[in-house]
């Protein structure tokens, strides 16, 4: 009995075309597997048993770790292409359902949470790279791994064999050691992404998008320049606008116009010679020599006692620095015995015109008269 059935002999390589327009028509997102883990799985067995499975296993975490690239290279494709969707989100709704429907559905919960907790990078890299590099440095191992991939057929001759070794070792290293690099422009991608949900859910949630929101934007337009506004819009022939204010306790306050810092020219710095330093401070010090003398301190003295017996602490009256040192200096002059006061102290301090001075009193010494 004839059959409307046929069977049609296809090559090999169609059946991956049509695995890929199975996958280009299909909404239904791909698991992401392990392969960080399936490489360490592999590398840890074959280095603990070290039988005839070497380079099969050597061949496994090469290919793991070629799809790890791509899968991340497509993770962060996918991250950007949603950043991009949130310019075409209209309400905060639709942000809500492409953050939480879509974006942690397929990309947080599927990728992203798994290469951060169970299939981890960091918690796998240093094993993996430990393994690789006492392969490297292990050269009869490499010889019975050349063994293995010529009684495969997968190369003839010896010297093919360990360059391959080698190339598929140092490549795995290689992509782990700067797959540190390409988690960080991840990490980076979906914190901006995060962000510029928030903050396109908080734009949308303060913009009135209705007709009442339009129409409150219109009106605050309109109160801002009213003739301008009712000229150019014609409310002045059919509609009747009038202004309203309030005074309340707000209304004497004047908001302060600020204004950007600018970066002024920076002033010219002066040059001068080597000597300068030390003459000015020699200089100074001349200046400070011919006002704090003996003399002055004792002339300033005079005129506070001002033919006083006693001046106490109280009585005097510091309104500078001037005088401060010159009281200072006449204090500490007090135990020459050709002076015509001596300084009494007393307990605790006093203050005055802003100084602290010691709690004292200035007696004037009795002259004694000469016998002839």
């Amino acid at each position: 009995m004839d059959s409307f059935e046929e069977d049609i002999t296809l090559p090999d390589y169609t059946v991956k075309l049509l695995d890929l327009f199975v996958s280009l028509t299909s909404d239904e997102a791909r698991e992401y597997n392990s392969y960080v883990y399936a490489t360490y799985s592999a590398l840890k067995t074959a280095d603990a048993e070290r039988n005839d499975y070497l380079y099969n296993a050597l061949v496994t975490a090469y290919n793991n770790t070629t799809r790890l690239i791509d899968e991340l290279k497509t993770l962060h494709n996918n991250i950007r292409r949603h950043h991009q969707a949130l310019n075409d989100f209209a309400t905060a709704n639709d942000v809500l359902k492409g953050h939480f429907d879509i974006y942690k559905t397929l990309i947080m919960d599927r990728i992203y949470h798994p290469l951060k907790t169970l299939d981890s990078v960091p918690r796998f890299k240093a094993p993996i790279l430990r393994i690789l590099a006492d392969w490297l440095s292990d050269l009869p191992l490499r010889q019975m791994m050349s063994d293995q991939a010529i009684q495969r057929g997968k190369f003839s001759a010896p010297e093919e064999a360990m360059e391959d070794i080698l190339r598929k070792i140092s490549n795995i290293m290689d992509l782990y050691e700067g797959m540190d690099a390409m988690l960080e422009q991840i990490d980076r991608k979906n914190t901006a992404y995060t962000r510029s949900s928030i903050e396109k859910m908080r734009y949308l949630l303060n913009t009135d998008r209705s007709i009442k929101g339009k129409l409150v934007d219109l009106l605050t337009d309109i109160a801002r320049n009213p003739v301008h506004a009712a000229k150019i819009l014609g409310f002045d022939s059919c509609i009747n606008l009038y202004r309203q204010g309030f005074v309340d306790e707000k209304s004497l306050y004047t908001r302060t116009d600020r204004s950007a810092l600018r970066e002024g020219v920076p002033l010219k710095i002066a040059e001068f010679g080597e000597t300068f330093g030390d003459s000015q401070v020699q200089g100074f010090i001349h200046r400070a020599r011919l006002i704090y003398t003996s003399q002055n301190a004792l002339k300033y003295i005079e005129e506070l006692m001002a033919g006083r017996v006693v001046l106490s602490s109280p009585e005097i009256k510091l309104s500078n620095d001037h005088d401060f040192i010159l009281l200072m200096l006449a204090t500490l002059r007090s135990g020459d015995r050709n002076l015509f006061y001596r300084v009494e102290f007393l307990e605790g301090t006093l203050e005055s015109g802003g100084y602290r001075i010691p709690n004292m009193r200035f007696v004037r010494k009795e002259v004694k008269a000469h016998v002839g």
